[in-house]
Order: C-alpha cells, then structure tokens, then sequence
C-alpha cells in the first residue's frame, strides 16, 4: 500500500540497531519496534503496517495536524476554570540553611499577617465553586502553623470545600501540631531528607547547627500512627551523596515496612541541577550523568522507585494556567514557585485587591513555544512543552545556553534499554 499523503510524524523518537528501529511517538505515546527495512520504505508499506502506525501516530496526514492537537491538550490544561490551585507560603522563613535551596536570600519574610489572611481567604472564598487544593509551602511552612490554622478555620466558617499538601523538612512535626493537623484536610506530605543519619544531617541542619535527621523521624513515627495521610520521601541527592537514595531505602525498608506496603509511605529521588545557580551549584548532576545514572538503574533494576519511564504528555505549568498560583506571607501573588519573596516578580497583591490582566497574559504566552519553529518540529516538544518559560526567557536574554530538554539528546538511546526490560517479551 502506499499513500503519497502520508508522512511520518514529527514527534517520533528514532533508535536504529542491527536492523531494528524503535520508534516512540511523543504525541501518543506509542512505541514499536518494526524491521528496518519496513521503517525506511515508510509510508510504503502492507495495508495492516500502514494502518496500525496510523492509529499510533507514527504516520500522520499531516504535521500541521499533530501540532494542532498538542496546542489544544496544552489549551485545554491553560484555560482550565474548574479548579483553584494554590501554594501558599505563610512564612518564608526556614530553620535550616540547605545549601542548595533556590530561594537563598528570600527566606526572611514573616510569617502572614492577619490582614493578609483575610484577603487570602476572601480570594479563595470568591472561587469556592472550584476544586480547591492548596500546597502549605515556604520557607519552613510550620514555623507559621498558628497562620495555617487561622486560614483553615476561617475556611471552614464560610463552608469551603479544600484539600491540602504540605512540603516541609519535618522538623517541627511535633506531637501538639500533629494532634492539631485535622482542618488541613492534609492528603499528602512531603519531607525532604538528604541521607540517614550523618549523611543527612551534613546538608540539612538545624541553622545553629544542631542534627535533624533522628528529630525527623521520630516526628514521621508520630506522624505515621495518628493521621491517614500520604508521607512522602524525597532524597535529595548530588555528588555530595551520591548513594543517599539507597540509604535511606535500606532504612525505609527495615523501619516502615508496613507503612511502604500499604502505601502511606512511599520514596522518591530528586537529582539536584543547577536551576538558580546557588553556591555549591558544582556538586549539581548534568544532563549526561542523568543519563549514565538512568541507564544503570534500568540495568541493575535495584530500586524500582528509581526506574525512569518511558514519558508523558508535557501540560502547561503554573506559569501558564489559569487558576493556579503561589502566594507568599506578604500576599503577593506569583506564577511560579521560583519568584516567591521576589515583589518584582509578582502578578499582582492580595492586600491591594486587583492581579494584574497584563502580567497574567504575559505569563502565560511569554516565549510561546507554539510560535516557535523550532520546537513546533522537534520529535520531543510533547513531552518537553517547550521547556520551563523562565529557562526560555534566560536563553533569549542570553544568561543561558539552551533551555531544551533532558531528552532532546538522550531519549532515543533510552529506547533500547526501554524495550529490552520493559516490552520485549511482553
């Protein structure tokens, strides 16, 4: 069969080895491995072949097409009305120093003012016909647990409907906050740890300098018995703790083993890159050695937490959606959680009543990916979306390189391992 107006999409993800070509479409999340042979006579081919790459994406009518239905996923995501998303910092401040923390010199403001509460909550209450989350961010989010508390209540006096998150480094998680910690609504908390013991409590801390990490657990112990909220773990790690991530397994697995089992524990890994460029930003992991590292674990399979996938559709961030913003102690409202304590960067103030339109729009088109030419054809747009907007406005004003993604040049020698482990015999 062959069919002059077919072509093969822009969003495939080409890996030829001895006369087998895998192919991964970023749009649709399709993978096949098909014979060479059969790949390079494409869109020639057998009426069944031809067919069934058409419905994986692999052969379009068009390219004009596949662009155009990304833009309206994207669309659809940024001009989502039907929920409020907010994370929300009711202080700045820390009691940790962690040498990597992007937020440095904007760790200082206090906690939220009675003021500023109400006109949080006055925002949140004109949009309480949504679905409501809210994210307790900071700085360290329980050092303003009293604010926290007020928020709660005078949500719960007007009867709107929320959940919450938390991110915190777990050293305040005492017995009398979590006795206390009912009109969070909480789901999920994350706790951010950098390995066990010593390892751990190099980087992260008390600011006097004082160990943290037994204090943190000893306030998980607490946490895990008398709530149903979800504990995550999140190892941070760089050259300086290279195999904190399997310490901090080895011990999850010894100590929590019920609590992983049934799911109210669960790890995660975060490879610390250079995103601000804080001091230190020399024990950050590249590109490649993400690379080096992915394609260990899927080898050695050691750690299924640590496994990377095969990945999804990229939708816009809260940089570009609507409905979806950060708010720091002293109201002002930002479209990314980098800005937070940063006025300048603001879109508006709660305590002034108005967010600006100009800003929002701005927001959310600046450096549009979708007129951008080059990302429009690049086979990993779907699933990098054009990069994170701050990294693309840093690479127009020249303060960086290249704002593309991870897997612009390494996903395709990805695909094999990908296959071998995880399709092959499938």
């Amino acid at each position: 069969m062959a069919d002059c107006d077919l072509e093969k999409s822009n969003y495939n993800v080409v890996k030829t080895i001895k006369g087998e070509t895998l192919v991964f479409n970023t749009l649709s999340s399709s993978f096949v491995c098909l014979d060479t042979d059969v790949w390079n006579q494409l869109p020639q081919g057998d009426d069944a072949t031809i067919s069934q790459l058409i419905r994986m994406g692999i052969l379009v009518k068009s390219h004009d097409e596949e662009y155009l239905k990304y833009k309206y996923y994207c669309g659809s995501k940024m001009f989502d009305h039907r929920a409020l998303s907010l994370t929300i910092a009711p202080t700045m401040m820390c009691n940790f120093d962690c040498p990597y923390c992007f937020e440095g010199k904007h760790k200082n403001l206090p906690p939220m003012t009675d003021e500023v509460i109400d006109h949080l909550v006055q925002f949140i209450d004109v949009n309480k016909a949504k679905e409501i989350g809210i994210n307790w961010f900071g700085g360290e989010p329980l050092l303003a647990f009293p604010v926290i508390l007020k928020i709660c209540e005078a949500l719960e006096a007007r009867q709107i409907k929320y959940t919450s998150s938390m991110v915190t480094n777990g050293s305040l998680l005492r017995h009398e906050v979590v006795e206390a910690i009912a009109p969070l609504h909480l789901r999920r908390l994350q706790i951010s740890l950098d390995g066990v013991g010593e390892e751990h409590d190099r980087r992260r801390s008390f600011k006097d300098g004082r160990p943290s990490f037994q204090v943190i657990m000893d306030h998980l112990d607490d946490f895990l018995q008398h709530t149903d909220a979800k504990v995550v773990l999140q190892v941070s790690v760089d050259h300086t703790n290279p195999n904190a991530f399997g310490h901090v397994h080895d011990y999850v697995e010894k100590r929590y083993a019920d609590f992983l089992s049934a799911g109210r524990l669960c790890l995660t890994s975060n490879n610390i890159q250079n995103r601000t460029g804080f001091e230190g930003h020399d024990a950050c992991f590249s590109d490649e050695q993400i690379f080096r590292n992915n394609v260990y674990q899927i080898e050695n399979n050691k750690y299924p937490e640590l496994l990377p996938g095969l990945p999804g559709l990229s939708l816009p961030c809260m940089h570009r959606s609507v409905g979806n913003y950060a708010i720091d102690s002293e109201g002002y409202v930002y479209k990314c959680l980098e800005y937070l304590g940063c006025p300048e960067k603001s879109v508006g103030n709660l305590s002034e009543g108005k967010i600006a339109f100009s800003k929002l729009a701005s927001a959310t088109f600046v450096e549009d990916p979708f007129e951008d030419s080059v990302c429009r054809t690049c086979a990993v747009f779907p699933i990098c979306g054009g990069g994170c907007p701050i990294d693309r406005v840093k690479k127009r004003e020249g303060r960086i390189k290249s704002c593309c993604s991870y897997y612009k040049d390494y996903l395709a020698d990805l695909l094999p391992l990908f296959y071998t482990h995880y399709y092959k015999d499938k």
